[in-house]
């Protein structure tokens, strides 16, 4: 007959964070006796027994060792609750490898993870300790934030969005305080039952739909990998001081460096939105990181050699484009750059701690690919659902009598088209050659300006990975900054609007 699991709690932090007080809070507040408490320290030279429900150990000796003392533990007497203390300076790699890995995981049903902490810890130590403190940060389930205002320090929520926060002025009253962040809930398998469920449908009743989403993701699924895998690459294995070291002491190396990499690799609107995310996690100025997602899909070698093709015979075009794109880029970057993270000073001291790897170095390169395109394709179906239902179902004449009329108008009916067609930026030059004759170049460059930089599927990934003010502000400097731009063409080129 096995064994039943004992029901584990998990509380991790660096030294003199409360790690014990928390316990004793969390102990309290299950009323729950017969409750056991493992210890994993560093250093001991050999395990403090201190009693039958307080058993400590030490993570340098041997894991093995380790499991086989606890399982003794564990079956020589009956718990109702298990409750562990981790060092903070003990990996996640070994705290997997005792008590998940190995037969003593078999015991262990684990309800919960916390990690207990303050704001002055964050801001003063975090971003000098290494990757440890970080991982496991990430790793748990919810965060103690001790000594805390609540509202005021929801900023360092960014340390990992997906975990409940919660703020207390001391950390016995946690059981009390209601959280100042709550996890994002699981929804994703349900929504792709309602994806299935809809795209089923669309097929049933409307097969051309059904042919332009398919595709739509067809040409987007490989440009998602390329961005997903350069984000993983920038996140596992770049250097952050090395990056530190040339682009935060150089703005005008860091400018000109972001021109010359968009002008090389062949990153199109498609995959920037997860570079833009780990180039900000590895530490680079959130303006600087902003300008070259922005410039990419614009200055990609493939975009500019199919503007070619599409506008031979119109310079204004051929150099319009990269050029206002890169004047676009700079001011936007320069204003929502800082709002990145949700604020709008300059970026604060402790968020360079994203300098350190994430904890899914472990996973591998492969892995971690797998893992961030699986979590980012439902965002992708969603974009390519209504980018192909709005290309179908949207209507023609209007933006022939717009463009009939001579309004300026039409400028900003090209950045709306290119808005809900989401064509991809290396193709769109092509269709916008179709609209030559009826369209003033003015309104053809919009469309090829805005488009790359805001439609509906990089929508859907920007609200997904980034705060919902930053969304906004970025989306609104967009629609005016491309009118402007547009416009002053328009006056110097002598193009009537």
């Amino acid at each position: 007959m096995s064994m039943q699991k004992i029901p584990t709690y998990v509380v991790m932090g660096f030294l003199g964070s409360g790690k014990t007080t928390a316990i004793t809070a969390g102990i309290e507040s299950h009323k729950i006796s017969n409750v056991c408490l493992f210890q994993f320290e560093q250093g001991l030279t050999s395990p403090a027994l201190s009693d039958d429900r307080v058993k400590t150990f030490s993570i340098d000796d041997d894991p093995d060792s380790i499991v086989t003392q606890c399982c003794e533990v564990l079956h020589n007497h009956t718990y109702r609750e298990l409750w562990i203390e981790w060092n903070g300076v003990g990996s996640i790699e070994t705290f997997e490898r005792i008590c998940l890995q190995s037969p003593l995981g078999d015991m262990l049903d684990i309800q919960h993870i916390y990690y207990v902490t303050n704001p002055s810890w964050i801001e003063t130590q975090l971003p000098y300790l290494g990757a440890i403190p970080l991982s496991q940060i990430r790793y748990s389930n919810t965060i103690l934030l001790g000594n805390s205002t609540n509202e005021k320090d929801k900023q360092y929520t960014e340390l990992t969005p997906d975990s409940t926060w919660i703020g207390c002025q001391t950390i016995q009253q946690w059981t009390l305080a209601k959280p100042i962040q709550k996890a994002k809930s699981r929804w994703k398998p349900y929504a792709l039952l309602i994806l299935a469920l809809l795209f089923g449908y669309i097929f049933y009743a409307q097969p051309t739909w059904i042919t332009m989403t398919t595709a739509i993701m067809l040409q987007m699924v490989p440009f998602l990998l390329l961005g997903t895998g350069i984000s993983v690459i920038v996140e596992q294995y770049a250097s952050p001081y090395r990056i530190e070291k040339y682009l935060h002491r150089s703005p005008i190396l860091a400018y000109g460096l972001a021109i010359v990499m968009a002008c090389t690799m062949p990153l199109c609107d498609c995959a920037v939105i997860p570079v833009l995310r780990s180039l900000t996690r590895q530490g680079i100025a959130p303006k600087v990181s902003l300008f070259f997602t922005m410039i990419s899909p614009l200055l990609n070698p493939i975009v500019l050699l199919s503007t070619y093709y599409a506008f031979p015979k119109e310079p204004m075009i051929l150099w319009g484009r990269p050029i206002l794109g890169i004047i676009l880029a700079f001011i936007v970057s320069q204003y929502c750059g800082p709002r990145i993270f949700g604020r709008h000073d300059a970026f604060p001291p402790w968020k360079q701690l994203t300098l350190v790897k994430s904890l899914s170095n472990d996973t591998g390169f492969f892995g971690r690919l797998q893992e961030e395109t699986l979590r980012l394709l439902p965002f992708i179906l969603i974009g390519s659902i209504l980018s192909s239902g709005l290309q179908l179902y949207l209507p023609k004449q209007w933006l022939h009598d717009i463009s009939l009329s001579g309004s300026i108008l039409i400028i900003f009916a090209m950045m709306v088209l290119a808005f809900c067609v989401s064509i991809c930026s290396t193709a769109d030059a092509i269709i916008a050659r179709s609209f030559i004759s009826v369209i003033p170049l003015p309104g053809i460059l919009a469309f090829l300006i805005f488009g790359p930089l805001l439609d509906i599927k990089n929508y859907v990934l920007l609200r997904n990975l980034f705060p919902s003010s930053f969304v906004k502000v970025y989306s609104i400097s967009l629609i005016v900054g491309t009118s402007i731009l547009c416009i002053l063409y328009s006056l110097i080129g002598g193009y009537a609007l």
